[in-house]
């Protein structure tokens, strides 16, 4: 696993928009996220949690927390 890098790290900017919303779905659902309809998907770290973070790129650290993901 160290020699995976971080979704955020890699450079992205020579695909094209659909290709980079391709790789950002598969990125949010192989971390557990549930898709909500287009471009949108909810990760639910802490049911006790009264704050939803909102965010445009999924990542692994924030697997305690309850965030919602616009593509």
């Amino acid at each position: 696993m160290d020699n995976y890098l971080p979704l955020a790290s890699i450079d992205l900017s020579p695909l094209d928009a659909q290709a980079l919303a391709d790789l950002q779905q598969l990125a949010a659902e192989s971390m557990g996220w549930k898709p909500l309809g287009e471009g949108a998907y909810l990760h639910q770290g802490d049911g006790e949690e009264n704050v939803i973070h909102v965010v445009g790129i999924p990542d692994t650290t924030m697997a305690g927390l309850n965030v919602l993901l616009l593509t």
